[in-house]
């Protein structure tokens, strides 16, 4: 199981990060995929960036201060 996709949102007003959640499971295989837990706050313009066959993400660190 690896990172598949990633969801974001940034306030288009002044493009601000809101919110991070990641999307997890097998590559290729689309009916394993879990979104987990949404972090960050309410509001902005969401996507998504889903990896492309053979790419992945290793690690993932980030930090969240208001």
């Amino acid at each position: 199981m690896g990172v598949q996709a990633i969801k974001y949102c940034v306030d288009a007003a002044d493009s601000s990060f809101k919110a991070l959640q990641l999307i997890v499971g097998f590559a290729g295989k689309a009916d394993s995929w879990v979104t987990l837990r949404k972090h960050g706050g309410a509001g902005g313009s969401c996507r998504q960036w889903t990896l492309t066959e053979g790419d992945y993400i290793k690690d993932i660190q980030y930090t969240w201060n208001k």
